[in-house]
């Protein structure tokens, strides 16, 4: 009995391969888009269901809201009339704020004259301090023993009637001898006022200023 033998092209066969690749290359990416589809629809039923809850919150919300902006405009309409009784108190203060400032630039410049004035004097603060530390008792006996001083002793005691800010003389020019020479200044206060310095509260004080600073 004769056999029949049927052969398959090669080609052929290689198209159904082809074939089933792409069959399954397409159905993936079908199935892919149908769960995608699915998702999605799922996702807008939710929604739909959440859009109807906000709607009911969202009414409740306008309730509250239109009350509450009936008693923000009664509120703004409080503040306008406060604010305007705020405007005219700020326009009084900032009309004592302006004077205060130019108070204020006013001390400013004179304590900073009065610094610079003071670094001035310093140095012979220091130079008065030093010297009144150096009196001694033998020093005031010695000018006591003086009857007709010099010049520049009485000028010297009218400067401490200045600094104790006592009596003195009026201004009278004069001339007055220092260092041998005759210069023109002012008459001393020295046989009214100055001699009485001598003697009393002011030596005191000097004494005891001095024995401080020394100790």
């Amino acid at each position: 009995m004769r056999r029949y033998v049927y052969v398959t092209p090669k080609s052929y066969l290689s198209f159904i391969s082809a074939y089933q690749q792409l069959y399954t290359t397409k159905y993936k990416a079908i199935d892919k888009e149908e769960q995608n589809i699915a998702k999605g629809l799922e996702k807008l039923a939710e929604a739909t269901t959440d859009v109807e809850a906000m709607k009911i919150v969202l009414k409740e919300e306008n309730a509250k809201l239109d009350a509450a902006t009936e008693a923000t405009n009664k509120l703004l309409k409080e503040l306008d009339e406060k604010n305007k009784k705020a405007d005219i108190k700020a326009e009084e203060v900032n009309g004592v704020t302006e004077a205060c400032e130019e108070q204020r630039t006013l001390i400013e410049i004179e304590r900073d004259q009065a610094n610079k004035e003071l670094q001035q004097a310093l140095p012979f603060l220091r130079k008065a301090e030093d010297a009144v530390k150096s009196i001694k008792q033998a020093d005031i006996t010695e000018i006591k023993a003086i009857r007709k001083p010099k010049d520049i002793v009485k000028i010297i005691f009218d400067c401490v009637n200045i600094l104790f800010m006592l009596s003195l003389e009026p201004v009278t020019p004069m001339m007055v001898e220092v260092a041998r020479a005759e210069h023109p200044f002012i008459a001393d206060s020295y046989a009214s006022h100055g001699s009485k310095n001598m003697t009393g509260p002011l030596l005191a004080n000097l004494l005891y200023f001095s024995s401080n600073e020394k100790d």
